[in-house]
Formats: structure tokens, C-alpha cells, sequence
């Protein structure tokens, strides 16, 4: 099984969710902690 982890400033949509879940035959995802992800989404885009 594979168990991408996630590092985005968003949640991912139904279409990436599905896409990721067949194409790869992933299984689980992982995303970060909500502190982390607060962080995350602080930084700027052309960081």
C-alpha cells in the first residue's frame, strides 16, 4: 500500500482524491498536523 503524504495549503478535491486513489493505488493519505498545515498555508507563493 502506498500512503502519499500530503503537502499542500488545501485540502484535495473529490477529483484528485479519486485520481490519486486509482491511478497509484493509493489506499490512505497523510496530511500534515493542523498546526503544521496552518504554517503551511502562511507562506507565499513564491516562497
Amino acid at each position: 500500500m502506498k500512503t502519499p503524504h500530503l503537502l499542500f495549503s488545501h485540502t484535495l478535491t473529490l477529483e484528485q482524491n479519486t485520481d490519486a486513489k486509482a491511478t497509484p493505488h493509493v489506499e490512505e493519505f497523510k496530511a500534515l498536523s493542523s498546526e503544521l498545515q496552518q504554517h503551511f498555508s502562511n507562506l507565499p507563493s513564491n516562497f
